[in-house]
């Protein structure tokens, strides 16, 4: 795992494509809880201390501000979007902007974005234009649909993590500015295309319609159920990374009901009746419990982190902390803070015991992002824990 929940493959980094900020489920949180902002706090010192690792480093501070501009508010991501290293920056600048377009602070909005655009002619090589994309978003959001294209059309072709991302953009524009049939016949003709990455693509701008305002009931679910439909033609583990998102709206927009097939669907595809217990499941079926326990069962939610924790026993050391935090979090989402705290507490074991810095580092931003999204209160003992292991990274890296 680098940062930014890229962890047992892609799983984590494409929900995060489909998270708040990037095509977001609900708006930002009005009523800031701080137990999300210790976690929060917590893990960007952990994230500012990679000096040694700059790529790393910069990657789990865009994470974490990124998520703190979500679940604490726009405007406590800002005050830390300076601190973030390198050309992702401009990422966080950009995204932030589309948490205040979404917040319906419209104009302030404008002038981050035009921000992110300053500090986009920084920057130079292929983070450039990928910093254009977001700004590309933004713009979006905003229904500013020719703004949006300028800014999508500098990805280049060859850029695959993109493509189709440039459809997926102007389809948000349109639906921000009131043409839902418009963005749905955008996406639409995206269904002859066999690439992945495209398909990939034509999902995520489903859910984004499906969060444009002012749209009725009905168009959302239509957006929704467009987006599941769209998943089928997604390969292996991304298509399940995409009906998870699509679960997590529906019960976002308080459709249950609507989720549970699709949960199901995604189940099938992780595999869960599998003797083999790959290290990838683990944070896949905390994902998949996390949206059970959404949906109104949190027993089959329960059944399902047991299996995570097998699964994570075969993880590599490295990767475990990170992993037991995400269980964790399934376990509080379900209503069980008792094995909450079982594993977060080996999770912090766990790091504890790693023999270089760099890991126990990364481990904690991981572990600590977990206890953020959930606002998870942190206990006096967990946090001398923690201070302990701050003093303690040094030599070796």
């Amino acid at each position: 795992m680098r940062t930014f929940s890229i962890r047992a493959g892609s799983f984590l980094l494409a929900l995060s494509l489909f998270a708040p900020g990037r095509a977001g489920s609900p708006t930002p949180n009005a009523a800031p809880n701080p137990a999300a902002a210790a976690g929060f706090d917590c893990a960007f010192r952990f994230a500012s201390r990679l000096d040694i690792d700059p790529k790393d480093k910069s990657a789990a501070q865009e994470a974490v501000v990124l998520e703190y501009g979500y679940y604490v508010s726009p405007d406590e991501a800002l005050k830390r979007a300076d601190l973030v290293d390198g050309w992702r920056r401009g990422v966080v600048y950009a995204e932030t902007a589309i948490l205040l377009a979404r917040a319906g602070r419209v104009d302030e909005a404008r002038v981050v974005l035009a921000k992110a655009e300053a500090y986009r002619q920084t920057v130079t090589g292929w983070q450039n234009p990928r910093i254009a994309s977001h700004i590309g978003a933004g713009y979006a959001v905003l229904g500013d649909l020719a703004a949006a294209d300028r800014m999508s059309a500098l990805l280049a072709p060859t850029d695959r993590q993109y493509l189709g991302r440039p459809v997926s953009i102007a389809a948000s524009a349109l639906a921000s500015a009131g043409d839902f049939d418009g963005a749905m016949a955008r996406l639409d003709a995206l269904a002859p295309e066999k690439d992945e990455d495209i398909a990939w693509w034509r999902a995520r701008g489903y859910v984004d319609v499906a969060q444009a305002p002012r749209l009725s009931a009905e168009q959302r679910l239509k957006a929704l159920r467009a987006a599941q439909a769209a998943a089928a033609a997604i390969p292996g583990w991304r298509r399940m990374e995409a009906l998870l998102a699509v679960a997590k709206e529906y019960a976002a927009i308080g459709r249950p009901i609507d989720a549970r097939p699709v949960l199901e669907s995604a189940e099938r595809l992780a595999g869960v009746q599998s003797a083999q217990a790959l290290p990838v499941k683990g944070p896949l079926l905390a994902e998949i419990a996390r949206g059970w326990a959404r949906a109104g069962d949190p027993a089959r939610a329960g059944k399902l982190l047991a299996e995570g924790e097998k699964a994570a026993e075969v993880a590599m050391n490295i990767e475990q902390p990170a992993i037991d935090a995400d269980l964790a979090a399934g376990y509080w989402v379900a209503g069980d803070p008792a094995d909450a705290a079982r594993l977060y507490d080996r999770a912090l074991t766990r790091a504890e015991a790693l023999e270089n810095a760099r890991p126990r580092a990364l481990a904690v931003v991981e572990i600590c992002r977990s206890i953020g999204r959930e606002a998870v209160p942190m206990t006096p003992a967990t946090r001398a824990r923690l201070d302990a292991l701050y003093a303690g990274l040094k030599d070796p890296w």
